[in-house]
């Protein structure tokens, strides 16, 4: 944040914001001919065909591959894909790679039944990658590759461990999906459901754009209604819990703009005994459609990966880089938050009976703060704002916000989002900021507005799944357990 031009605001507010998805340009991709196989079934131990989209280069020879499955189906027509999650196939098949895609059982034309991340599903991948072992286009060595699903699902190839496979890198995927997708501080996300689930997998699996039609019958909404809790559903899907099971490489690709993960991924790494290395961009472009990324980072890891006399030496890299929102220069540590973080207590303070009005957030309390705030059915946020900051503030690592409330109610939740608000007036130059705070402060010239508000962070949390593993809230990441309702009650 630059010095003097914004302020830190803090919102409250009943509620969860929604999820967007951007659209991206392809990778241009070049290279040989590819060879493909659509839709082929692969029979797993219980007879269930699996469906696998097969794309290899057309020069003769064994080959690695690369291994990516979702529940999503397949096209006809024997174009490699290229997408956010997926990336350029051509391209990397340019490179030397076989890249194989599959359609979970139960999608696409995959035979079974669908079950979210199931013992099913995850003992699949183990048979899928040493059949593709076992194929004359292929060298032996399987790895991981794909964003969001296709991300969560190497985490859970590389916690069967199967022989062939030799390192994964999820981009942007997730290790709790409790958590982090379909219960984010114990409130049901309505995206996870509406928008992934039945229009992302049930609607795409019975209108693709051009292959088999398949109706997904499985019920997520009745099994999110059954199981509201952190329970033994959720803590199967979990990867986080079986992370020390994990032996081989893992590349850990996460982006401050993709916030869904990144908690979990800072988690799990500190969970596996293999070599692991992570990095978390601030752009907010999809990594899988990014060409730096491809040929620094993850073409890198790979080479690396297979031993190649050539392949830089990604161990020797840092175990944890992260660029600041909006920056390019990389920063290094061992931990996260890194050593040199300094914890500050900022406070709310409020000065008037008058809800409407934005109150204080300052480091210390003022003698003529209220200390009490009401809100419910007529007002439903509260606004908390900073004087403009004396310096420079960079904030990396977990914030806590200590909250006493009061409720007519048994249960409610709060959403508490941290933003920048940005004086236009005091601007010297709006070219002196990174290009996508430039397009937002542009966007506020345009409509006259006198200040603009940038998105630094968001937490969500369900009052009655308040309940923490630790006795103390001196912890800045406490754990909550979500095991139990926890309702408020009358002192």
């Amino acid at each position: 944040m630059k010095a003097l031009y914004h302020k830190l605001l803090l919102l409250f507010v009943l509620g969860f914001s929604s999820l967007t998805v951007q659209a991206q340009t392809p990778v241009q991709a070049s290279g040989p001919l590819i060879v493909t196989d659509s839709n082929r079934l692969v029979s797993m131990r219980d007879g269930v065909g699996i469906a696998l989209d097969i794309y290899r280069p057309a020069q003769n020879g064994s080959y690695p591959t690369l291994y990516a499955s979702a529940p999503y189906p397949h096209t006809d027509d024997n174009t490699p894909p290229s997408n956010p999650m997926t990336g350029d196939v051509a391209w990397f098949v340019s490179q030397g790679f076989n890249y194989v895609i599959a359609s979970t059982r139960g999608t696409g034309a995959s035979q079974g039944e669908y079950e979210f991340l199931s013992r099913d599903e995850q003992q699949d991948h183990y048979e899928i990658i040493e059949w593709i072992a076992e194929q004359p286009w292929s060298d032996g060595h399987v790895l991981g590759i794909g964003a969001q699903y296709y991300a969560s699902a190497q985490w859970q190839m590389a916690i069967q461990n199967p022989p062939s496979l030799q390192c994964i890198a999820p981009v942007n995927g997730v290790v709790r999906p409790y958590h982090d997708w379909a219960f984010p501080g114990g409130l049901s996300n309505i995206d996870f459901l509406q928008n992934w689930y039945e229009n992302t997998v049930r609607r795409q699996n019975a209108f693709p754009a051009n292959g088999p039609s398949r109706l997904v019958n499985y019920d997520m909404r009745l099994q999110l209604l059954s199981h509201p809790f952190y329970d033994d559903f959720w803590q199967i899907r979990s990867s986080l819990t079986n992370a020390g099971a994990i032996n081989i490489p893992v590349f850990i690709a996460d982006s401050w703009q993709q916030q869904a993960g990144i908690h979990g991924d800072l988690l799990i790494r500190q969970e596996l005994n293999s070599i692991s290395r992570m990095a978390i961009h601030s752009e907010p472009e999809a990594l899988m459609l990014n060409p730096n990324f491809l040929e620094d980072d993850l073409l890198a890891f790979y080479r690396w990966c297979l031993q190649e006399e050539s392949a830089p030496d990604f161990a020797a890299r840092p175990p944890l880089q992260y660029q600041i929102q909006g920056q390019s220069l990389w920063q290094s540590s061992e931990t996260w938050p890194a050593p040199q973080v300094e914890h500050i207590s900022f406070y709310l303070n409020r000065q008037s009976l008058d809800m409407t009005e934005p109150a204080t957030l300052a480091t210390e309390i003022q003698q003529n703060s209220l200390g009490l705030s009401r809100y419910g059915d007529e007002l439903d946020s509260l606004s908390f704002i900073s004087e403009p900051l004396a310096g420079d503030l960079e904030i990396a690592g977990p914030l806590m916000l200590e909250l006493y409330a009061t409720s007519s109610r048994t249960d409610t939740a709060f959403s508490v989002t941290i933003e920048e608000q940005v004086d236009l007036n005091r601007l010297q130059s709006r070219f002196d900021f990174p290009g996508f705070l430039r397009n937002i402060l542009t966007v506020s010239a345009r409509q006259n507005s006198e200040t603009s508000i940038i998105q630094v962070t968001q937490g969500t949390l369900k009052a009655s799944l308040r309940q923490t593993e630790l006795s103390s809230v001196e912890e800045m990441d406490p754990p909550y357990t979500y095991t139990t309702a926890n309702y408020l009650r009358a002192a």
